[in-house]
């Protein structure tokens, strides 16, 4: 894993950090030392974490922050002012942060803390984008009468393969008794791969799922959403040998428009449902465990004209080796 390696800044700076400004910060920085009383036999260290998004969980879940100060584990679950006061005895500590999975880890020099002194210090954690390819994306149509359609995918990285070739759009008719008919050829879906970049996120459901679960739980997953027999065989045949290659997986589900994160789907005539489910998983790790809120799903709708989408990629849990040996 990537790891910031820092020096010691000294100095003042603005706690108001916006959005915008993140990437310009140092992930540790000194930016305030002051006497405390005098005879005090201590230093204090007062860590302030300025991520913008750990002000935006999603509703249940609080921020934790793995530390180690000079070897001392800690796991810091940060209330509503996301900072942290330590004494300490005067001397030379190396502080090693991690603001959990989807960010590197920090580890700063050997700093030094003076007695009668109290120290304040911003942590800034840097997102661990990853590379991925969002594997099969494959879009089914359905109709109850014969419908000329044009279809454009906008992925936010670059295609490394469609099917039939997409050039800008796919242009066709679906047909009321199945399939995709493009320039006088029947496809029973439309394909496309793309190679992106990748953070993670928590959400609002996520599985621990271990390997001989795998085929029950996708075939009960893809009932609740209503998949068909053949979408449903098409999806585990796919996603169920790559589960299967890992004991145990963490697996999220993304629905509707969070699936823009990956893409675009521009259609014309827009359909009465474009419905979207992407799959991620990652080998199991325990500090997963705090993202499992496992979650029944309602049924897509499918009348009318239906565009469905599925996809999916896997991903690492990222996780630094002074966490990783707790476990």
């Amino acid at each position: 894993m990537k790891t910031f390696f820092l020096a010691l800044f000294l100095g003042f700076t603005s706690l108001g950090f916006a959005k915008d400004l993140q990437k310009s910060l140092p992930p540790f920085m000194i930016t305030k030392h002051e006497a405390l009383k005098p005879g005090a036999t201590i230093a204090t260290l007062r860590l302030e974490f300025n991520n913008p998004e750990f002000r935006e969980m999603p509703q249940g879940y609080q921020q934790k922050v793995f530390l180690s100060i000079n070897g001392v584990l800690e796991t810091v679950v940060l209330d509503e002012t996301f900072a942290k006061e330590w004494t300490l005895e005067p001397g030379k500590y190396i502080i090693k942060a991690w603001g959990g999975v989807g960010y590197y880890e920090i580890i700063t020099d050997s700093l030094q803390f003076d007695v009668e002194t109290a120290y304040t210090a911003s942590v800034t954690f840097q997102s661990s984008i990853q590379p991925i390819s969002v594997d099969k994306p494959v879009i089914y149509f359905s109709s109850p009468i014969d419908q000329a359609f044009e279809l454009a995918v906008q992925p936010k990285g670059e295609f490394t393969f469609t099917y039939p070739l997409l050039e800008n759009a796919w242009k066709g008719t679906v047909l009321k008794t199945g399939g995709i008919e493009i320039q006088s050829t029947i496809y029973p879906y439309l394909f496309w791969e793309s190679n992106q970049a990748y953070q993670f996120r928590p959400s609002t459901n996520g599985f621990d799922v271990r390997k001989e679960q795998v085929v029950a739980f996708l075939e009960e997953k893809l009932n609740e959403l209503g998949f068909t027999e053949t979408e449903k065989t098409d999806f585990i045949t796919y996603w169920g040998p790559k589960m299967t290659q890992h004991d145990r997986v963490f697996v999220q589900f993304e629905t509707g428009s969070t699936c823009n994160n990956y893409a675009s789907l521009n259609c014309t005539p827009a359909p009465n449902h474009i419905n979207r489910v992407y799959v991620s998983f990652c080998p199991w790790n325990d500090i997963m465990s705090e993202f499992v809120q496992p979650t029944h799903f309602e049924a897509l709708p499918r009348d009318g004209f239906t565009l469905l989408e599925w996809g999916g990629f896997s991903f690492e849990a990222l996780v630094p080796t002074f966490i990783s040996s707790t476990h």
